[in-house]
C-alpha cells in the first residue's frame, strides 16, 4: 500500500505523517534533495528514501525495522546488535535515469531481461559465456549498472568527520 496524500506545506505533511499509530517506512520525492532530507528528519520513522519508494528495505547494509506500531527493534548488520536503540535509515536516489530497467512497469520482457541480468552476474559459466547467453540484458542494464563516480565521491566524503552532510 503507498498512500499519496495532498498538503499545502511541509509542515503540514510532516504533522499529517506523524499523527499516525505507525512509522515503518516513508518515501519523500522531491527535485530539492536539501528539503527532502530536512522533512524526512523530523518525521517518526524507522527508515526513510529519498525520491525511491522502499529500495533502502532491500539494502543488505542499511538496518530496517519500524518504530510505533510497526514494530521495534532492526534486522541485518550491526543494528540488530543494537536493536533497542532508535535508528532512522535513509536513503538518497541521485540516479538521472529516467527509467530503472527493473522498476515499473512491469511486464515480461522486464521480467527476462532482469532474470537474464541475474543470470550474467551470478550465473554458471565462465565470464564469456556469461557475456554471451545474456547480451540482452547487458545493453539494457549498461547504463543502469555503471559506476557513478560522483556518488561514489560523495560516499568517500561521508567517511570523513568533517564533511559528513548529516
Amino acid at each position: 500500500l503507498l498512500p499519496v496524500l495532498s498538503f499545502e506545506t511541509p509542515a503540514q505533511v510532516i504533522a499529517m505523517s506523524n499523527d499516525c499509530d505507525y512509522g515503518l517506512n516513508g518515501s519523500i520525492w522531491s527535485r530539492d534533495i536539501n528539503k527532502a532530507r530536512q522533512i524526512a528528519a523530523q518525521l517518526q520513522l524507522g527508515n526513510w528514501a529519498i525520491n525511491d519508494v522502499i529500495k533502502n528495505g532491500g539494502h543488505a547494509g542499511l538496518p530496517f525495522g519500524g518504530v510505533k506500531k510497526s514494530g521495534f527493534g532492526r534486522y541485518r548488520g550491526g543494528e540488530g546488535l543494537r536493536q533497542f536503540t532508535y535508528t532512522v535509515s535513509g536513503l538518497t536516489n541521485r540516479s538521472r535515469l529516467s527509467t530503472e530497467p527493473n522498476w515499473f512497469p512491469y511486464n515480461q520482457q522486464r521480467y527476462h531481461l532482469f532474470k537474464s541480468y541475474i543470470d550474467f552476474v551470478y550465473g554458471p559459466g565462465n565470464f564469456l559465456q556469461r557475456i554471451s547467453r545474456n547480451w540482452r540484458a547487458i545493453l539494457a542494464f549498461r547504463q543502469y549498472a555503471m559506476p557513478d563516480l560522483r556518488q561514489n565521491w560523495h560516499n568517500f566524503l561521508q567517511l570523513l568527520p568533517w564533511k559528513r552532510d548529516y
